[in-house]
């Protein structure tokens, strides 16, 4: 998935200084939107003052959430404000009493006793970035409640090894996800948890970046690996549809070269790369492979636009073996609602194309402020486009818009939307089951993890979307915004017939507010208000809406002990069945060391 960016440094010959002037308030666009997707992967890069980091490994466009579309230059090698040395680890231990009550559907109160422990990090230095939060937690029901226990943590960070030349990225979340996209949509993380399913992601390379004269050459390796435990036994499988499957393990290896000169010597700049990626998922045994070497072009038209543009040659293969059938011709499903494999079957090919990839685009950068990207092309034997808007509105509030295409799985997914979050992002945690959210939204962009959680499965699809983003920092608040789409277009092998789901489509919207305050210097407020509509394109299998907010307060009681409550309201509805209201009030102490 991953390719790397080529940032093309500055040519000091004399006889091109006055060129290089001329060129040089496009490059600081340049460098914040080239720094994206694969397509855009190896376009030049303009040198300007006040770069003072190595761009990380870049993040290819078959993401649901790809980099170019939720990265800042803060990230990407832009301009930085001078940062002070910090370092935070801040472990803590709490204890919580919860009740829970059915304002709607079944009519009934549930009580649990909740004990945590975790730790939130953070890291800001000369050669490192990144944030963590991580918790484990233990709740005991009362009267006939089971007692349950969660894993929850998002991070990602980045280290430079050798400044502006070898770099180390690494990134992982422990959350859950929706099993089965035909049943409803999980809500609150306490209580009755059927169909949802934990899921733990990671993924971590180097990148590296040097001069050569007057070139540039980068490069970079990826390892990604997913995890999916179905530990309340609810089926991933949809009736009637061979191929969607559920899931258990995949890894995925992403590696990529590039070299390249910006604009200079020669009135435009070019780069040519080469990239390879493969995935590998236990469940059916599937496979995908894909190789692409291609060359790309950027030509200064003035100081504040560029044209740019790409051609190279694809070769992409996606393969599996079939499910084994029972008597009745149906799917055999193991008692994790997983397909089994037929033993004597040949491995099947889903998904073939290589040929020639091509894009157009432009690069606009009217201010400091603005940048505005767009490409449209070929790819992935369709139609490729991608676009991103970045809007400062002043130093402490930036706004975000991108638009993408792909072609991707549930494991790519995750593992391209852990490398695109930003190293610094809002943290504010669900005081109830301790997540943290599936969205990392920060000063330098933001990354969702929505549209792949929605429904956990092992097919390959394609994904289009779009992304809206705004992060703000003002009079004591901390304010993190995030709202999509994302459209899913199943791929499987034409063997299954009609019971495969190829060509079928589903499309989710959500959102995601995340906001805290301090109130003085002995308490804190925080919210979350979250949705998510999820329109199925499966016959027979309803839509799914989720609605939830949740409001906190914290206040120091003494020395480290502070005290906790919060309130909670979730109303989940599938079609078909009986919509659902639920809320829950929150009392607890917590000591941090």
């Amino acid at each position: 998935m991953a390719a790397a960016m080529v940032p093309i440094m500055a040519m000091e010959n004399e006889m091109n200084r006055n060129r290089l002037r001329s060129v040089r308030g496009l490059g600081g666009m340049l460098a914040l939107l080239l720094a994206g997707s694969a397509s855009m992967a190896q376009a030049q890069l303009l040198d300007y003052d006040g770069v003072d980091d190595v761009p990380d490994a870049q993040v290819e466009d078959d993401t649901g959430v790809p980099a170019d579309t939720v990265r800042q230059a803060s990230d990407r090698g832009g301009r930085k404000e001078p940062k002070r040395p910090r370092v935070t680890v801040q472990p803590y231990v709490e204890a919580q009493q919860i009740v829970t009550t059915r304002l709607k559907g079944d009519n009934d109160s549930s009580v649990y006793t909740q004990l945590g422990a975790g730790v939130n990090a953070g890291i800001a230095t000369r050669r490192a970035e990144g944030q963590l939060g991580l918790r484990y937690g233990y709740r005991f029901g009362w009267g006939n409640e089971g007692d349950q226990d969660d894993l929850s943590g998002i991070g990602r960070v980045r280290y430079d090894l050798i400044p502006r030349t070898v770099s180390l990225d690494a990134g992982g979340i422990a959350t859950r996800g929706r099993t089965s996209t035909g049943y409803a949509i999980p809500g609150s993380n306490i209580g009755d948890l059927t169909n949802t399913s934990s899921v733990y992601s990671l993924y971590g390379g180097p990148s590296v970046s040097t001069r050569i004269g007057p070139l540039t050459a980068a490069g970079s390796y990826r390892f990604g690996y997913t995890r999916v435990d179905n530990d309340n036994n609810y089926t991933s499988v949809i009736p009637g549809y061979n191929g969607l499957g559920g899931y258990n393990e995949s890894t995925n290896h992403s590696l990529s070269a590039s070299v390249g000169m910006q604009p200079g010597q020669l009135p435009f700049g070019w780069s040519v790369s080469g990239g390879y990626d493969r995935e590998d998922v236990d469940l059916l045994d599937q496979r995908y492979e894909s190789k692409y070497a291609r060359v790309d072009f950027t030509y200064p038209v003035s100081r504040t636009l560029a044209l740019v543009g790409g051609v190279g040659y694809e070769d992409i293969e996606i393969s599996q073996r079939m499910p084994l059938l029972d008597a009745d011709d149906k799917p055999v499903i193991d008692n994790k609602g997983n397909y089994v494999i037929d033993p004597d079957s040949p491995r099947q090919l889903a998904f073939n194309t290589d040929g020639l990839i091509w894009d157009v685009g432009v690069m606009w950068r009217p201010g400091p402020r603005t940048a505005l990207s767009a490409r449209v092309g070929e790819r992935y034997g369709d139609t490729f486009y991608s676009g991103n808007l970045s809007y400062r509105v002043n130093r402490d509030t930036n706004v975000q818009i991108g638009v993408y295409t792909g072609l991707t799985s549930f494991g790519r997914q995750m593992s391209n939307g852990l490398a695109a979050l930003p190293t610094e992002f809002l943290l504010v945690q669900d005081p109830f089951g301790g997540g943290f959210g599936n969205c990392g939204i920060g000063q330098q962009g933001a990354s969702c993890l929505n549209p792949a959680l929605a429904g956990i499965n092992s097919t390959n699809y394609r994904n289009r979307g779009v992304l809206f983003s705004v992060s703000s920092r003002a009079d004591r608040w901390n304010i993190g915004f995030a709202a999509g789409f994302d459209q899913r277009e199943y791929i499987s092998p034409l063997l299954l017939g009609p019971m495969g789901l190829d060509g079928t489509t589903d499309e989710n919207y959500y959102l995601s507010l995340m906001a805290s305050r301090r109130l003085d210097a002995y308490s804190n407020f925080s919210t979350s208000i979250y949705g998510s509509l999820y329109d199925s394109g499966f016959p027979g299998v309803g839509n799914a809406t989720n609605i939830g907010v949740t409001a906190a307060y914290d206040r120091l009681l003494w020395r480290r002990l502070t005290g906790q409550a919060a309130v909670n309201f979730n109303s989940t509805k599938q079609e078909g069945f009986n919509s659902e209201v639920m809320a829950a009030i929150l009392l607890g102490l917590r000591y941090g060391f």
